[in-house]
C-alpha cells in the first residue's frame, strides 16, 4: 500500500514540476519558510495531491513548494506531520520518500526544541550532531523492500559532517551563532516533566522535541545526507520550570526566522557546483 500510495502521488507531482529536485526542506512550527527566496514558484496544496498523507488542522500552510533558490531547486514541505497528531511513523516519512523519489539528495529541516543544555539561550541556533529516538516508534519498522532503500540503516553519522560544516561557514558569514547539540525526539504533546528533564540531560540531550527524527531515518534509509537546526525556544531547567507559555515559544521561533532563514539560503545557494 505504501509502493502504491507514493508512486501516485510521486506521478502527480512529476506532472507539475518541470524538473528534479535537488533539495527536500522541512521547516518547523512557526520558522515561516524559505519559499520567499525560491524563483520560479508552483505551490501545490498537500489536499490536491492523491494519496498524500491528510495534514492536521495544526500544521502551517499545508503545500508542497517548488522553486529554485541559486542553482539548486528545492521542494519545500510546508506544514510538517507529528506523531501526537496521531500520524503513523510512516505517513511522517512519507514527503521524505516523495521527495527522494523527485531527485532530492539533501535534507534540510528547522524545528523549535526545549533547551536542555542550560548554556542555551531562548532564540539560540543549534546544529543537531546527534540525536535520540525516544518516540517508541520507527518509520523503519515493519515490511521492507528494495525500492525503500537498506534494511538495517547505519547512523554511525546521521548528520552530514561536510553540510554541518558549511553551515558554520554561512553562519560565521551571516555574524550567526550557531551552537551543537544531541536532539532528543520525545512523542509529546505534553512537555516534559522535572524529573523528565533530569533524565534526558543525563542521557547526553541538549535539545528535546518532537519531530525531525522521523524524517531524518527515512532520509538516511535513501542515502541522502541530512543537516538540522534547531531554534531553542525555552530553557528546560528543572530547577526553575516556568509554566508553558506557548505564544511566547511561538515568538521567539518568529524572531529566529531571519538569522535561520539567512543560513540556510546561504547554505543552498553554496551547495551549488559542490560536491557536498
Amino acid at each position: 500500500a505504501l509502493k502504491k500510495d507514493l508512486d501516485r502521488s510521486v506521478s502527480f507531482l512529476r506532472r507539475r514540476f518541470r524538473d528534479k529536485a535537488d533539495i527536500a526542506l522541512f521547516l518547523g512550527t512557526g520558522l515561516g519558510s524559505l519559499s520567499g527566496a525560491m524563483r520560479e514558484k508552483a505551490v501545490i496544496p498537500y489536499e490536491k495531491i492523491p494519496s498524500f498523507p491528510k495534514p492536521s488542522a495544526f500544521s502551517q500552510e499545508n503545500a508542497v513548494v517548488f522553486g529554485s533558490i541559486g542553482s539548486r531547486n528545492v521542494i519545500s514541505f510546508e506544514g510538517r506531520f507529528h506523531a501526537y497528531e496521531g500520524h503513523s511513523f510512516q505517513e511522517i516519512g512519507f514527503p521524505v520518500r516523495a521527495a527522494h523519489a523527485l531527485g532530492a539528495k539533501i535534507l534540510i529541516a528547522a524545528n523549535i526544541a526545549g533547551g536542555v543544555n542550560l548554556s542555551y539561550r531562548c532564540g539560540d541556533l543549534a546544529l543537531v550532531e546527534d540525536h535520540l529516538n525516544l518516540m517508541g516508534g520507527n518509520p523503519l519498522v515493519g515490511p521492507h523492500g528494495a525500492w525503500m532503500g537498506e534494511r538495517f540503516v547505519d547512523l554511525s553519522q546521521p548528520y552530514d559532517p561536510g553540510l554541518m560544516k558549511l553551515a558554520l561557514s554561512a553562519a560565521k558569514r551571516h555574524h550567526v551563532k550557531l551552537k551543537k547539540g544531541v536532539y532528543a525526539a520525545v512523542l509529546g504533546p505534553h512537555l516534559e516533566t522535572r524529573a523528565e528533564y533530569r533524565y534526558l540531560r543525563k542521557m547526553g540531550a541538549d535539545l528535546v522535541g518532537m519531530s525531525t527524527v522521523p524524517e531524518a531515518l527515512v532520509a538516511r534509509q535513501l542515502g541522502m545526507r541530512v543537516l538540522v537546526i534547531s531554534v531553542v525556544s525555552d530553557k528546560c531547567d528543572p530547577d526553575h520550570l516556568e509554566p508553558i507559555n506557548v505564544p511566547k515559544i511561538l515568538s521567539i521561533a518568529k524572531n529566529a526566522q531571519g538569522p535561520l532563514s539567512r543560513v540556510l539560503t546561504e547554505v543552498i545557494r553554496r551547495l551549488g557546483g559542490t560536491t557536498y
